[in-house]
Formats: C-alpha cells, structure tokens, sequence
C-alpha cells in the first residue's frame, strides 16, 4: 500500500496513548489500535478528523504517501 499510517510515531512524539485517543474520539481502543499497527482495512474521513483534533495534528501527521514505483522523469 502507498499510503501509510505513522499515527504511532505522531503519538508518542505528543505524549498520547492509544487508550486516550479512543476514549476522546469515542471509540474502542482496539481500534485505534488496528490504526496504529497497520491492520485497519479502512478508516473514516471522521475519525482521522476526529483523531487530528484531538491529538492537535494535521493529516500529514497521522498518513503519508510514498510511491513504491516512482516514474522516472527525462
């Protein structure tokens, strides 16, 4: 996948747990947690909106895009 979740690294560089994001955006910290390790088949526009209130980050924080089949320009 290009799109990859540093949501873990954007936490621990705040302070924050798993366990508190989910209890402030109102969902298991399970979740949060198939977030943090890469399992989550998908996620909501909401909840990485409501992650990124909470955590006081913006979305480039939380995902980042790295092309695995860069084109090669001339």
């Amino acid at each position: 996948m290009a799109i990859q979740i540093v949501l873990k690294q954007t936490l621990k560089e705040k302070g924050l747990t798993c366990k508190h994001i989910a209890e402030k955006i109102g969902v298991t910290p399970q979740t949060v947690s198939h977030l943090l390790s890469g399992r989550a088949k998908a996620v909501s526009i909401r909840m990485l909106d409501d992650i990124c209130r909470e955590s006081n980050c913006r979305i480039t924080d939380i995902l980042v895009f790295e092309d695995r089949n860069p084109k090669s320009v001339n």
